[in-house]
């Protein structure tokens, strides 16, 4: 069973959508639930990163694709996954997609790879938040 609620103040839940209500009104009253919460990506935030990845990527000169740097600048912050290949290892960067995290993790890989691009550009983070504002 899934449906869209928000919390309020008094902790309630409360359905979001007319589907969203019909779902949990089926559900018995003072009966145990388990939940998997999930709090949907800050659209703000995602542009922010973008912005961040916009930035490095116009301010170096080594790599010549855009994807090719957003993926290499996440793996150097330390979010890919490996592959053993025939070949050996095979490096892949972590996804961004909306649906690939939470606001909390994406914070975290915001946070780290902003520290890796500040240092690419020699820059202090804070230097490097401080443009990507203006750059948005």
């Amino acid at each position: 069973m899934k449906f869209t609620a928000e919390i309020d103040y008094k902790n309630k839940i409360n359905p979001l959508y007319n589907s969203d209500y019909d779902v949990l009104k089926k559900l018995k009253k003072n009966t145990p639930l388990n939940f998997d919460v999930t709090q949907p990506r800050n659209y703000q935030f995602h542009k922010k990163a973008m912005a961040l990845f916009n930035l490095g990527f116009e301010n170096q000169e080594k790599i010549n694709s855009f994807p090719n740097y957003r993926k290499i600048m996440t793996m150097k912050a330390g979010f890919y996954s490996t592959e053993i290949t025939d070949k050996g290892i095979a490096y892949f960067a972590d996804s961004l997609s909306y649906s690939s995290m939470d606001n909390n993790k994406f914070a975290e890989v915001y946070s780290k790879v902003l520290d890796v691009i500040a240092k690419e550009l020699g820059l202090g983070s804070s230097e490097v938040d401080e443009e990507i504002i203006s750059f948005m």
